[in-house]
Parts: C-alpha cells; sequence; structure tokens
C-alpha cells in the first residue's frame, strides 16, 4: 500500500511538473515609418524580460507566448504596446 501511494504521488508530480511547461514562438515583424528611421528601435517582452533590437530594415525576431506583452520603444517614437494574440502567433 505504502508503494502505491508513492508511485500515485511521483505520478501526480510528473503531470503537475509537465503542465507548467511554457512554450515560446518566435514572433517575426518589422517597425515601419515613412518619415523615420526604424533601425535600433527596441522591441521589450515585458512578460518575459527578454529584449531585442530591430536592424537596419526595421526587423526583429522575438521569443513569445501567448497573452505576452511586447513594448516598443524608441526616441523618435512614442512607446507602443502589443499584447500577443493565438492570430499573431499563428502567423509566419
Amino acid at each position: 500500500m505504502r508503494r502505491y501511494i508513492l508511485f500515485l504521488s511521483f505520478l501526480s508530480v510528473c503531470f503537475y511538473a509537465n503542465a507548467q511547461q511554457v512554450y515560446y514562438k518566435s514572433v517575426k515583424g518589422a517597425v515601419v515609418s515613412n518619415t523615420q528611421e526604424v533601425n535600433g528601435v527596441y522591441v521589450i517582452n515585458t512578460t518575459s524580460g527578454q529584449a531585442t533590437i530591430t536592424n537596419a530594415n526595421g526587423y526583429f525576431v522575438m521569443p513569445a507566448k501567448e497573452k505576452d506583452t511586447l513594448l516598443f520603444s524608441a526616441v523618435q517614437f512614442k512607446k507602443k504596446q502589443l499584447i500577443v494574440t493565438k492570430a499573431i502567433l499563428a502567423k509566419k
């Protein structure tokens, strides 16, 4: 009986640990502007604390999951927040 309880405890811990895994996907995008340079715009995932900078053409790649908040920040632009949705993750 004791082994049975120990086995069930171990099994439930494994299921709980597996359910807690978070899967990040790479969100690819671009910052565009007709009047300003888009080089060096900060893209910050405020949920995970990760950040990147856009390249010379304004492109970026950021790991994110659903309901993460991306913050776009640069001196020449107003700050912009974007909440990652299923639709954004589904686009390539």
